[in-house]
């Protein structure tokens, strides 16, 4: 968990963290490496979800290669999928 202090207003504790992968986390399907630093990170502090449709399967690909954390979690939005 990640606690953030938000001058003149509450606190936030922050547990999840969602995010697009290509175009946010990765550039043509590829991590962008100072984000898989990070992203490696923020796993022990927060659950890392991404959404992609992973159309080629270079997201699994790179988890399975160790360029994302062993904790992301994919949330797929296509059922079409080509694990290549």
């Amino acid at each position: 968990m990640i606690k953030i202090k938000i001058p003149g207003g509450k606190a936030l504790s922050l547990e999840y963290l969602a995010a697009d992968y290509n175009g946010t986390l990765a550039e043509d399907g590829k991590p962008i490496e100072a984000t898989a630093e990070l992203l490696n990170s923020l796993a022990s502090y927060v659950r890392l979800d991404v959404v992609t449709a992973d159309t080629f399967g270079t997201v699994q690909k790179g988890s399975r290669q160790g360029c994302l954390p062993s904790a992301l979690h994919l949330r797929r939005t296509s059922r079409l999928h080509n694990p290549g």
